[in-house]
């Protein structure tokens, strides 16, 4: 993959960060798994094919606090990140 402006991308972040050079993402839209075990909770048993979503808390916010870090260096001057989060738990990330 290449670097490119004026693009929306539709992928994984650890996928595509390394093609990208530091201070050159506008807008970074995120929906991050809400780590509620999919699959063998009582709401859903459809599990994520790729993601383990049954961490512990404390492991959970240290993989999304590296992955925020990541997209944070890769955001230009006035840049956001808009993270989608669980509202029926607001008490927790």
């Amino acid at each position: 993959m290449k670097y490119r402006y004026n693009m929306i991308i539709n992928d994984d972040f650890l996928n595509v960060d390394k093609y990208y050079p530091d201070e050159c993402i506008d807008l970074c839209i995120t929906s991050p798994p809400y780590n509620v075990d999919l699959g063998n909770n009582k709401y859903n048993k459809t599990p994520y094919d790729i993601y383990r979503d049954n961490k512990d808390h404390k492991d959970y916010l240290f993989w999304l606090l590296t992955i925020f870090k990541k997209v944070y260096k890769k955001l230009k001057s006035g840049g956001q990140i808009v993270s989608i989060r669980d509202l029926k738990r607001p008490d927790r990330i």
